[in-house]
């Protein structure tokens, strides 16, 4: 009945639009599934930090390639091509050249005259920004200031101006006169004014900075001040101007908020009366979930640190966890009593995090998000509800925006958290034995998680369930570019060879791949073909199944053909049309990597040994009997690395049992079969080496047997010949050897005549 539950529980979970999500390389949450589904991502601060406020403005964008900086260069910082082309936007040839001959002069005047075909605004701006760039700072507070005048007409370049005059404000210390001009440079972005250099989030950054580095200098000259009123002021002011600007997308306002939380966290007396504002007890709440590493010193994390065998969720369990108390403490007393925590479901990531799982779940149920339903089912999943946990992640996937991030990983990859939600969710479904739901919300996911979607299908569904999902999720050819009639089309990899970012439709392209060699390695060779996405795999597979079909019902030398023919498929394709896109080929990674186990290196001590066991039984608690079944009935035969060679050499020793012993086609199919494991399996090769001496013939090239440059190709032609010439020879032996047989055989019948007649002849007389 719970397993019932469960699957109606996570199916509510697909009912809801998925998005595909996709980094570099594919994470893995199957390799070890008590940790995944017990331990505790991290937030990404970036995203957390444009989370704290509202957007001021949807109209702002995020500052022009996210650096201040850039906003009027100097004389040692050249114009960006990029600023360039926003600047002559709508110009044509003579307006461009006339604005490069501005920006190019040495005075004020000189640019005026150089842009008078261009707008008025354009003209001064122009003018005063050559004369900013000269140090010439008095006229170029005229020549922006008049842009204002020009009322209507100034518009274009309005926001730029009031930007510029507040820059040279706050650099001559005046900063409330520095922030008038920035607040209206904001209204008049607010009002329609341009602001394609993002000038008004820009600014918000530009007005904090002074407060809080005003912070930092009281505190460097009196450290008693951090829990005075204006300091606290100070704080809070600038916090929240650096919330309002990471609200607009800004990377540089992210930055400055992490520098800021990492400075609270380190001074106890300016936490405490920082977080008597509710925005800071946000900005600290998120820092401790996204930053835990930093804040909180915590368990899951020294621990992921501390070994390969390292138990996360163990050691935050057993209370082993060395809380930093500053930042959780003074959180705690902070927020008044009865009311719920601003940002209480990150506090609560963060609690769990440390290890407090009760508590984690108190807060998380204070306030209804995707997170809070995060923390809530990993908490159920902790006492033992798989029910609770799969209601918990169905309103989690629900629910959570598109856009959201996790940190994944003791990598630090970033991934997309309804992405991870899903693949959990997915996670929880096998151990239930509920095999095809896992592989829907495996899929869902997208490619963050492909090699865990392949291990699904590769391992741990049956063919016919295989063949039925990728049927109904995905279509033929998914990849292939349309043809013209009577070309070949053109087949396009699924990832960007450049980046390696997966490209649309790689889950559907290696589930059909998967699928296709599967049917191939079980002899389905006519309904593997339409699985294969490139032409040229597809018509090695034709190929390969063809000699293999005519090898069952051929004999002699043309068995052995065929089967030599299948077999140098299988060696130089087998990757392509019958290896495994896991352990042992790894086809995902082309052949050319197989990943690092700690299971990989044999335990050195008794110690290790148990860490070994401890580290395997808490990876497989949530494996089931029947799915490690199934494991071992899809296992490669044989399960060696690049087992498709083995399959080659098999062929060929077949192929080699077809024909002559003594003929030169028996020596070169053994001689490529040697070369085409020596390298990989020595003791294999030496067998095979074996039977060439045992049984067959002098070759000239012997004496580098197994070098694949030197293995002629075998003459089947010859080895035709030399059979018929040896069932002649055998024909003519037997008829040698039988000839005094026939010859007694033949007397014996005269006697008998003669005998029969006499006795006649007798009878009548």
């Amino acid at each position: 009945m719970q397993k019932t539950s469960l699957a109606l529980a996570l199916a509510c979970a697909l009912t809801f639009p998925a998005w595909a999500c996709g980094p570099d390389f594919p994470g893995e949450l199957l390799t070890d599934r008590t940790e995944t589904l017990q331990g505790m991502v991290s937030g990404e601060f970036q995203f957390e930090s444009a989370q704290l406020l509202a957007k001021v403005d949807a109209k702002w964008p995020a500052e022009f390639n996210q650096s201040e900086y850039w906003f009027e260069p100097s004389a040692e910082q050249p114009l960006p091509a990029e600023r360039e082309k926003i600047e002559t936007e709508g110009y044509d040839v003579a307006q461009v050249n006339a604005w490069r001959t501005a920006r190019n002069s040495t005075s004020a005047e000189q640019a005026l005259l150089a842009a008078a075909g261009l707008p008025a605004a354009h003209q001064h701006y122009l003018a005063g920004a050559v004369a900013f760039n000269q140090g010439a700072l008095n006229q170029a507070k005229t020549e922006f200031g008049l842009i204002a005048e020009l009322g209507a007409e100034g518009t274009s370049r309005l926001v730029w101006a009031q930007f510029m005059l507040g820059r040279m404000a706050q650099a001559e210390g005046d900063f409330d006169t520095a922030a008038r001009y920035w607040e209206a440079a904001r209204k008049a972005a607010s009002d329609g004014a341009p602001d394609p250099l993002g000038l008004a989030t820009a600014s918000l950054g530009m007005q904090a900075k002074p407060i809080w580095d005003g912070v930092l200098s009281a505190l460097e000259v009196d450290p008693s001040v951090a829990g005075s009123q204006p300091v606290y002021e100070q704080v809070v002011r600038a916090v929240t101007l650096y919330a309002q600007q990471a609200a607009q997308g800004s990377l540089s306002a992210s930055n400055s908020l992490l520098f800021v939380a990492r400075k609270l966290n380190s001074d106890a007396a300016l936490l405490d009366s920082s977080l008597r504002d509710p925005l800071v007890r946000r900005l600290m709440s998120a820092y401790a979930f996204s930053r835990g590493f930093e804040a909180l010193s915590d368990a899951q994390t020294d621990a992921y640190y501390s070994g390969p065998f390292a138990n996360p969720n163990t050691a935050a369990g057993a209370g082993e966890v060395r809380i930093q108390p500053d930042l959780i403490s003074a959180i705690l007393r902070a927020h008044p009593k009865g009311s719920p925590l601003e940002g209480a479901d990150r506090f609560a990531a963060a609690l769990y995090r440390a290890g407090q799982f009760d508590r984690a779940a108190e807060f998380a149920k204070q306030q209804n998000s995707p997170l809070a339903q995060w923390v809530l089912a990993k908490v159920a999943l902790r006492s033992g509800d798989a029910k609770a946990a799969a209601g918990h992640y169905s309103e989690l996937i629900r629910a959570m925006p598109r856009e959201q991030k996790w940190i994944d990983g003791g990598e630090g990859a970033v991934t997309s958290a309804q992405c991870r939600a899903q693949a959990e969710a997915g996670t929880l479904a096998l151990s239930q034995g509920d095999y095809l739901q896992a592989m829907d919300l495996f899929f869902a996911a997208g490619p963050d998680y492909l090699t865990d979607l392949s291990y699904l299908a590769e391992r741990v569904l049956s063919t016919p369930e295989l063949v039925s999902f990728v049927d109904r999720q995905t279509k033929p050819q998914t990849l292939m570019n349309t043809a013209a009639e009577g070309e070949a089309p053109e087949y396009s990899f699924p990832y960007d060879e450049q980046s390696y970012q997966a490209l649309p439709g790689v889950e559907q392209h290696t589930l059909r791949s998967i699928l296709a060699r599967r049917l191939m390695r079980e002899g389905a060779y006519q309904q593997a073909l339409p699985y294969f996405n490139d032409p040229n795999y597809q018509a090695a597979a034709k190929e390969y199944g063809q000699a293999r079909t005519l090898a069952e019902s051929s004999a002699g030398v043309a068995k052995a053909q065929a089967l030599y023919a299948a077999a140098k498929l299988a060696r130089l394709q087998g990757i392509d049309i019958l290896g495994y896109e896991l352990a042992p080929d790894y086809a995902t990674y082309g052949g050319s990597y197989a990943p690092w186990s700690p299971l990989d290196e044999p335990p050195e001590s008794p110690e290790a040994q148990s860490a070994q066991d401890n580290y395997v039984k808490r990876r497989d608690a949530f494996v089931t009997e029947l799915e490690k079944q199934r494991l071992a009935s899809s296992l490669a035969t044989p399960n060696k690395r690049f087992h498709y060679r083995f399959v080659a050499t098999e062929l060929a020793g077949q192929a080699a049992d077809a024909v002559p012993a003594r003929s030169q086609a028996f020596a070169a199919v053994l001689c490529h079969a040697t070369a085409w494991v020596i390298n990989r399996d020595a003791p294999e090769a030496q067998k095979i080496y074996a039977r060439y001496v045992k049984e067959g013939p002098y070759v000239p090239w012997g004496g580098i047997f197994g070098t694949s440059q030197v293995c002629p190709e075998p003459d089947f032609v010859g080895a035709q010949a030399l059979l018929d010439k040896q069932t002649a020879a055998e024909r003519k032996r037997m008829v040698k050897k039988a000839l005094p047989y026939l010859a007694g055989a033949l007397g014996m019948l005269v006697l008998i005549g003669g005998w029969v007649f006499w006795s006649r002849r007798t009878k009548k007389a």
